[in-house]
């Protein structure tokens, strides 16, 4: 999981229906006013209530949006995550915009947001949906986004709050999943339930009549490729909707910690820290691994790889730092908190006091309002409120963290149906830096790896010829995209660039502008100290199996040295034994000074706080 080593969310605690939308009386955000009781029984008759039209889930007039400035149609709801009625899934669908292309042409683009446990509802108000929020007369509004929305690409886009207990979906049962099975058999459940209801759009003959993409960032990286391959197995499954799975793009995306916890080369590059600084995390790092190799999958020495540089970034005892997601941006007291925005989304959607340091204010009554828009009332009845991420659903899950997706994403890029998988990084991040998420494609054990590896590097030009947008390595169904002047939420940070992305990745663009000419190896070294550890550049199903050419090579040399001050010499023979080195996912785990200690890495209570 993509994190930012800092506190928990405060968890909160619902009251029952008749109290719906109440804080505890100590919580200083607590909201000013509750629902009326016009409200209340209002929860109580549709809470209960399952859509089997569409037109039930249409929405018609939604609070702050001016209907005649945005006349696309779009519809929200909740549709049911389990047979046994106790799981529930909040949904988004904005239909594209008018286009020249064929209708048939034009995809289902889903978009996840990670954490795990936040809400999409990032994605759709702050970073690629169809509207935003601005301050008019003091008031925040909501105006559309005329250029950069990604319904316009033109594609149906989905937002889903996803676990149960993210957002506005809601679990009776508190079964919140543990796994990533569990997770694939509630995703699934639900999109076979939003497939059948919107069936006049999406479905044919018990088929899918258009292309569905994945899209997302940070652990819907984790959430794409599981989701991805689930699918292409139930398709199998004749009683199933079978869902045309074309793609999915991933931004700074957290599929591989053995490489990905790191973060020492992506922070020399920034200038955080020094060449000394990287060969001393560098054993750290190598302890990590140690630790994923026996299957610790949340420990402390892992989080500190990025944790520490960060902390660090402003000197010791500075009350400021970088931030994790964007070291271009600045955290510490009296700085709002990333990403900028979210907090007038949680007063929106979740009732919840704008603080002072806000532009604008909103209607006491505004969220009464929106959740019977988007006919959520079932959330709210539940106990649900809405917050950006919450808790119950993260510490599910939050003992996984450094588990991998390498054997699904192995088996979606070999899989006949040649699904495209697009990785792009905003090269400002540390918390998903571009050199742990390259590094891990680069040791990828599937079929094409070596050609991946040799294949030619573009630079790419989104807006104008005279400014490059990123650089673009690709072979067959894998691609993987450096884009500048980005951190972790690229849409947030370059909208233009990131629908144009979109747009070339979905209808068959080339990102291939320019090709860069330079002296280069299959596997790149280190590149700042010389005393890193070899990475071995076979790539094959069994990766790090084989010892590193550069240490037989001095073996050998050694070997040679010795036979020969025999043979001149005529001494006695010397025996000379090699010792070979263990290695995991082609990286040699060399002798370790650091002291892996139980507080520092056993800490049952060292999690990081989930992200976008």
């Amino acid at each position: 999981m993509c994190r930012l080593y800092a506190l928990f969310c405060i968890i909160i605690s619902f009251a029952p229906l008749a109290a719906a939308i109440r804080v505890l009386p100590n919580d200083p955000r607590r909201s000013s006013v509750r629902y009326s009781e016009e409200h209340r029984k209002l929860l109580e008759q549709r809470s209960t209530t399952t859509a089997t039209h569409p037109d039930e889930h249409f929405v018609k007039d939604l609070p702050l949006l001016d209907s005649q400035q945005f006349s696309t149609q779009q519809w929200a709801g909740l549709l049911p995550a389990s047979p046994h009625g106790d799981k529930y899934f909040f949904y988004w669908l904005f239909a594209p915009s008018p286009s020249e292309k064929p209708d048939a042409e034009i995809p289902l683009l889903i978009w996840l947001n990670g954490g795990p446990a936040c809400s999409s509802m990032d994605g759709l108000f702050l970073e690629n949906g169809p509207f935003r929020f601005v301050v008019q007369d003091g008031e925040y509004q909501l105006q559309p986004d005329d250029q950069y929305s990604w319904h316009r690409l033109p594609a149906y886009t989905l937002y889903i709050d996803q676990p149960v207990g993210t957002g506005l979906s809601y679990t009776t049962s508190r079964k919140y999943p543990t796994n990533d099975a569990e997770l694939c058999t509630d995703f699934y459940y639900f999109l076979q339930s939003f497939l059948r209801l919107h069936s006049d759009k999406f479905v044919k003959e018990q088929e899918m009549n258009r292309a569905l993409y994945f899209s997302g960032e940070s652990y819907a990286g984790h959430y794409n490729i599981i989701y991805t391959n689930h699918i292409l197995q139930q398709n199998k499954d004749p009683n199933n909707i079978r869902i045309r799975v074309q793609g999915a793009a991933i931004g700074n995306g957290w599929v591989d910690p053995y490489y990905q916890y790191a973060g020492a080369e992506a922070a020399y590059g920034h200038g955080l820290i020094g060449i000394s600084e990287v060969a001393a995390f560098k054993e750290k790092e190598q302890q990590c691994q140690r630790n994923l190799e026996q299957e610790k999958f949340n420990t402390g020495i892992c989080f500190d790889l990025v944790d520490e540089i960060v902390s660090q970034s402003f000197g010791k005892g500075s009350k400021y730092q970088v931030s994790s997601y964007d070291i271009r941006r600045v955290e510490g007291p009296g700085l709002a908190k990333f990403p900028p925005g979210h907090t007038i989304v949680e007063a929106y959607l979740g009732h919840w006091t704008l603080t002072g340091e806000q532009e604008g204010t909103l209607p006491d009554d505004i969220t009464p309002r929106v959740i019977q828009a988007l006919h959520a009332e079932a959330s709210v009845a539940s106990g649900q409120r809405y917050k950006e991420c919450t808790d119950p659903p993260y510490l599910a899950l939050a003992k996984l963290d450094g588990k991998g997706v390498v054997p699904e994403m192995v088996q979606v890029l070999e899989h006949p149906d040649q699904v495209q998988l697009l990785f792009f990084n905003g090269i400002q991040d540390m918390v998903c830096n571009h050199v742990g998420n390259e590094r891990s494609l680069e040791k990828l054990p599937w079929k094409h790896a070596d050609d991946w590896n040799a294949a030619p590097r573009y630079a790419w030009s989104a807006v104008s010829p005279t400014q490059v947008s990123g650089y673009m390595r690709e072979y067959q169904n894998l691609k993987y995209l450096k884009i500048l002047d980005a951190g972790h939420m690229v849409p947030l940070d370059v909208p233009e660039v990131a629908f144009k992305m979109m747009q070339t990745f979905l209808y068959g663009g080339s990102f291939q502008n320019s090709q860069q000419v330079l002296d280069r190896t299959k596997s790149a070294e280190c590149p700042v100290c010389p005393q890193c550890p070899v990475y071995n550049t076979d790539n094959n199903e069994n990766r790090g199996t084989s010892g590193s050419p550069l240490l037989w090579l001095m073996a050998g040399t050694i070997v040679t040295g010795l036979l020969l001050f025999v043979m001149l010499h005529r001494k006695a023979a010397v025996e000379h034994r090699v010792v070979r080195i263990p290695q995991h996912h082609g990286l040699e785990l060399q002798e370790s000074h650091y002291t892996d200690e139980p507080e520092n890495d056993d800490d049952e209570n060292e999690s990081p706080t989930r992200v976008i």
